[in-house]
């Protein structure tokens, strides 16, 4: 017994000390057409392929992108506070299938939360990136939905309308303005008749007879006075003017 267990633990300790196979040998390694072609993409070949295609990056992202809008189509609801811009434009969506509301007040709001407390203003629209936002986020918009598009939004500052409602037409894009006027008894009548905070419509009050004077100007048309009118009417107006 002791015997066979010497036996085997002495042929454990050869095999132990055996020497292990050796390694099949390796064919020194030749890119493939593949990897010749993935080693050659730029960031992994010589520095001169990198260079080329940095300044090829480069002059490509200062060239400005080419969208069409010519199927986009915007319907622009400007008016005094008071106006009826909100309702009208709520309205005119409900009889307008593939028609949305975009109101570029909330992007002021986010503008008030996100500017530095000594770039704020009382009128957000004072800042420029409101103006830059406004025509920004009404072109991604019209790139994912052609529209129509309605935007109730004051503008009475001409250098604003120009950065606003310009821009948005010299990019090609369809804007049918349409300013809602009344006389300044009526737009503080509906003021102080609709349900706003205290501080919101003492805002826009001190505003009416800027807004209702600036808004008869030729450069704000096409004007709809509302005075007389019912809100089917102004709806009607619109859809028959902007052809949609």
């Amino acid at each position: 017994m002791v015997r066979t267990r010497a036996i085997a633990t002495c042929e454990t300790k050869s095999a132990l000390r055996a020497p292990a196979p050796a390694r099949p040998a390796v064919a020194p390694f030749t890119p493939s057409r593949s990897h010749a072609t993935r080693d050659s993409r730029p960031g992994r070949g010589d520095a001169a392929a990198v260079i080329a295609s940095a300044s090829a990056m480069a002059s490509s992202a200062a060239r400005p992108t080419e969208v069409s809008f010519t199927a986009a189509c915007s319907i622009w609801l400007n008016g005094a506070f008071g106006a009826g811009k909100t309702t009208v434009a709520h309205a005119l969506a409900a009889e307008l299938p593939d028609a949305l509301v975009l109101d570029p007040e909330q992007i002021g709001r986010m503008l008030r939360r996100v500017v530095p407390a000594a770039l704020r203003t009382s009128d957000f629209q004072d800042i420029p990136s409101w103006r830059r936002l406004t025509v920004a986020t009404i072109e991604s918009r019209l790139r994912d939905h052609p529209g129509p598009l309605i935007v109730p939004m004051t503008v009475v500052n001409p250098v604003y309308f120009d950065e606003t409602v310009g821009r948005l037409r010299r990019s090609g894009i369809t804007v049918h303005h349409f300013a809602l006027v009344a006389c300044p008894k009526t737009i503080r009548r509906r003021l102080l008749g609709r349900l706003s905070p205290p501080w919101a419509t003492w805002w826009a009050l001190r505003r009416v007879e800027r807004c209702s004077c600036a808004l008869r100007s030729p450069l704000f048309a096409a004007h709809i006075d509302t005075e007389k009118l019912s809100v089917p009417d102004i709806v009607a107006t619109i859809k028959r003017c902007a052809s949609v």
